[in-house]
């Protein structure tokens, strides 16, 4: 290990949120410093991964970025199991979509760990029609014990912030809760192939 490098920590984080607030475009933009206008809805969840250097730790993190579509929402669920961040967006132009952090909230709470890190993010900050307060959401970051931020995927304002911040909020954890992390998230993407190539198939027969 290079004598820069402090140490190597490996963090699994989730993207929770309402279809189309832009939680495909925020992982693409840390990962790959890309945007593009429209995506095609996320299917089940998509995975990403980027390998980030903050102050001498390196961050191996695997985002896992879930569909948003009301269909989907019972198998969120899945993907909670031994995350370390949960990133919770919404639209500052959609008030809808900001009443549905409450629902995705109490669910991670119920789902996932008790020492997960919670960040509430508003996103599209880069639109002019904003219909959520910031200071709203500050208030309610502040009560639910969660970190705010306010994006912009598609000009990458407080990305990079965004992840920085909340990597450095994890506790250091052990090598075996490591090892069973990584395990863990392997068999992950291993039913996120099948269902995918299920999918494939399905759709070639319709």
């Amino acid at each position: 290990m290079s004598k820069s490098v402090k140490q190597v920590r490996h963090l699994k984080i989730v993207l929770l949120g309402d279809e189309g607030v832009g939680k495909t475009s925020i992982a693409l933009r840390y990962t790959s410093d890309f945007f593009q206008e429209n995506y095609k809805p996320t299917v089940g969840a998509a995975f990403h991964s980027k390998s980030s250097n903050y102050n001498g730790t390196v961050y191996n993190i695997k985002i896992w970025d879930t569909a948003g579509q009301e269909r989907f929402k019972s198998l969120s669920s899945m993907y909670y199991k031994d995350c370390d961040i949960a990133i919770l967006v919404y639209d500052i132009t959609s008030k809808s979509t900001f009443k549905s952090i409450g629902h995705w909230e109490r669910e991670l709470r119920k789902n996932g760990p008790q020492d997960v890190q919670i960040a509430i993010v508003g996103n599209k900050i880069d639109l002019p029609q904003r219909s959520v307060k910031t200071k709203r959401v500050q208030m309610l970051a502040e009560n639910k014990s969660c970190h705010f931020f306010e994006t912009s995927a598609k000009e990458g304002t407080g990305i990079k912030h965004l992840f920085k911040k909340m990597c450095k909020k994890v506790p250091n954890q052990t090598s075996t809760e490591k090892k069973k992390k990584e395990k863990e998230q392997g068999k992950i993407i291993k039913l996120i192939a099948y269902d995918e190539k299920k999918h494939r198939k399905k759709c070639c027969r319709n």
